[in-house]
């Protein structure tokens, strides 16, 4: 790794941090509280977005850098997204879903999430709704991923 740095993130109970590795150390960076109950995290194909999710049913969208894009949250009835100011763009509900998988496609224009609903959603990120709900499982679903070419 020589002259470069990587960022690491984890998820807990405690929330999300994140971590820069290089010269063989590894230093905090960043712990982001508000996502106590964090599950899964992701980042996406180029490594600038940083997506978690968990107990809340939310998942929060994160620049590589730390600042908050986003939150986007499927209320049953209607999806909706905050914006940055926790501002509600497009509609309010409660949540019942825990998330505890995550995953971008290939270009990271979709992410498919899952959770104790038993039901694969996927996000189209650019018009950010729900484009497909899959409701085949009889359990949590607990983990997603897109194939390479997806």
């Amino acid at each position: 790794m020589s002259g470069r740095s990587l960022i690491i993130a984890t998820a807990g109970s405690d929330g999300v941090k994140t971590w820069t590795w290089g010269d063989s150390q590894l230093r905090a960076r960043d712990q982001f509280a508000e996502e106590i109950g964090a599950n899964c995290l992701r980042f996406n194909h180029n490594g600038q977005v940083l997506v978690s999710a968990g107990e809340s049913g939310s998942i929060t969208l994160r620049h590589a850098s730390g600042q908050k894009l986003g939150q986007l949250v499927d209320s049953s009835s209607s999806a909706s997204f905050t914006d940055s100011n926790n501002e509600n763009m497009y509609g309010e509900g409660t949540l019942s879903n825990q998330i505890n998988a995550v995953s971008f496609s290939s270009g990271s224009r979709y992410l498919a999430c899952g959770g104790t609903d038993m039901v694969v959603k996927v996000w189209d990120l650019k018009k950010r709704s729900i484009i497909r709900k899959f409701r085949s499982h009889s359990s949590s679903v607990t983990c997603v991923e897109f194939s390479r070419d997806g």
